[in-house]
């Protein structure tokens, strides 16, 4: 077994040129991931939280939705297949709580907050303070038992109240959420909801950001263990610091393990590619300036 202090070595030499390391976990420090669906936990940041987890930091992950809606199956909200949508959340919490698993994360440490998935934005911008009636999950409240709040009413104010309640009751140290970057609106959503948390609750963890979707990013390099992440030539600007963290190959694999537990994901052609792209030598965040 190589030292730790030789590991760590051996891992800066293999960073980027001029692409700074995020700082490593430490016992008893308090990480908090802020996410939007199942899976974005675990692309983004299982690496960091599975070694935060061997060194004894204390993790919690929270979900704002289980990622039920698809676009593709969005037709299907009555006839023989109503329940498609029910049926697709359920499978997606267990699934995100088989991928926490592997990495050491106990069903305690997950919150699934159980909000409308697709439609995050649409309670920030139209439904602040009424409540939003989901068609495709027939309710205006949540209706999943893995839900955080039993029966929280679909409005954006109510979510906001949500996340605010659990940063200040876990008080982060780490805090890992979203970019705006990400072209995706659930994704945007998240930022901004924990973003004004923070501001509102006068809170100023070490954060860091991610992105997913977004044009040259998210399949950067070969989809394979021995390549690695870089922030597209375009995000390279004075308003970001890039931050890298480097993993071990055994890290690598426990990563590339739980992300094999998002089965229905992985049926998604583009999303296979998309997931297995983020299972690389390295996790990739950046802080605002």
């Amino acid at each position: 077994m190589i030292p730790q202090k030789a590991l760590i070595s051996k891992l800066l030499k293999r960073s980027q040129p001029n692409l700074p390391l995020i700082p490593e976990p430490k016992p008893q420090t308090s990480i908090l991931v802020l996410v939007a669906h199942p899976d974005d936990e675990c692309l983004s940041s299982f690496g960091y939280l599975g070694r935060g987890l061997a060194v004894g930091a204390k993790v919690k992950v929270v979900i704002a939705t289980l990622g039920e809606w698809s676009e593709a199956y969005s037709y299907l909200s009555s006839g023989s297949l109503k329940n498609f949508f029910l049926q697709l959340g359920k499978k997606r919490a267990k699934e995100a709580l088989s991928a926490a698993a592997v990495i050491g994360l106990k069903k305690q440490d997950i919150v699934f907050l159980d909000y409308p998935g697709g439609q995050l934005q649409t309670l920030l911008n139209k439904n602040w303070s009424l409540p939003l009636y989901s068609k495709y999950l027939r309710s205006d409240r949540t209706v999943f038992d893995s839900a955080f709040e039993k029966q929280a009413v679909f409005s954006g104010e109510k979510l906001f109240e949500l996340i605010k309640k659990i940063i200040f009751e876990f008080k982060p140290d780490v805090l890992i959420t979203h970019s705006p970057l990400d072209v995706h609106k659930d994704h945007k959503t998240v930022y901004w909801l924990v973003k004004d948390s923070l501001e509102a609750l006068k809170l100023n963890p070490e954060t860091y950001f991610f992105i997913v979707h977004n044009r040259g990013f998210s399949f950067s390099g070969k989809n394979a263990l021995s390549n690695r992440l870089f922030p597209a030539k375009r995000f390279m600007a004075q308003n970001y610091n890039w931050r890298s963290f480097e993993l071990t190959k055994q890290e690598q694999k426990i990563k590339n393990q739980s992300m094999l537990k998002y089965k229905t994901q992985l049926k998604n052609p583009y999303l296979n590619v998309l997931l297995k792209s983020f299972c690389k030598q390295n996790e990739l965040f950046y802080q605002e300036k």
